[in-house]
């Protein structure tokens, strides 16, 4: 009963998006699961487990290390199909930054589980990043329609590509109006490093692509920090000044103080 509080915890701090936390967690609880009598539970536990540890490395921005925990569950899995689906997705995920071709097939295969499944809330999750993949890699054209808002008083992830669409086939005024309209005090902290970064697309404004980073470190999000890590290279910053601030735990605010020799 210690390790399902366990493993439902970690799946908490997975939900919050608390990847330090999460990591802290399970340190010790794979030797726990091992000493488990029961193959059937033990195999279970150990699945998720994986999947959480795949989760870890992938945010710390170590997707070769995520994408082998990811092939461990599905080539050891033979009970539980949604688990398969979800590896397939952070395989997908793995390779959103990367290589489109990879990340659109796995996201197939996810898409073909979570479907028996008949699970919403991945379904759910799935249509988000396959939109937000496709517009990275500029597959959405402006023939195509937007993504839904929903309700455009509030700010989340279907408004968040809702405005990266806007940005993509070059209307900026569209997204930036929708900006500009979005109360910063109501966004969580993963809202925000993504509202830097949009406001920075727009703009062209290296503050903001710099104020994204640092809320990405903020997050121990390594993974996505590297959208606006990009987009700073575009904009002619600094190689070296960069690369400090591609050091796992820097923030901004020390990147300035070394750069002016503090």
């Amino acid at each position: 009963m210690q390790i399902l509080k366990s493993i439902v915890k970690g799946y908490l701090y997975y939900e919050l998006r608390e990847y330090h936390s999460l990591a802290l967690h399970i340190r010790d609880l794979e030797k726990k699961i091992k000493k488990i009598k029961s193959s059937f539970i033990r195999t279970a536990f150990k699945i998720r487990l994986r999947l959480m540890i795949c989760v870890i490395y992938l945010y710390q921005n170590k997707p070769d290390k995520a994408r082998e925990y990811s092939h461990l569950v599905i080539k050891e899995n033979t009970f539980f199909e949604l688990s398969i689906g979800r590896a397939y997705y952070q395989l997908a995920y793995s390779y959103m930054l990367d290589d489109y071709h990879m990340s659109s097939y796995f996201f197939k295969k996810a898409y073909i589980y979570f479907s028996k499944q008949k699970n919403d809330k991945s379904l759910e999750e799935h249509k988000i990043n396959t939109t937000f993949t496709k517009l990275y890699w500029e597959s959405i054209w402006e023939k195509q329609e937007p993504p839904n808002p929903h309700n455009l008083d509030e700010y989340n992830t279907y408004t968040s590509n809702y405005i990266f669409y806007h940005i993509k086939i070059g209307k900026p005024l569209v997204a930036e109006e929708r900006l500009n309209q979005i109360n910063l005090e109501k966004l969580s902290g993963w809202n925000l490093a993504f509202y830097w970064y949009y406001k920075g697309l727009v703009s062209n404004n290296t503050d903001f692509h710099y104020r994204s980073v640092d809320c990405f470190i903020q997050l121990d999000n390594y993974f996505h920090r590297r959208l606006p890590l990009d987009e700073l290279r575009k904009l002619g910053e600094s190689e070296a000044a960069l690369n400090v601030l591609s050091k796992r735990g820097d923030t901004v605010e020390k990147y300035h103080k070394e750069s002016l020799g503090k």
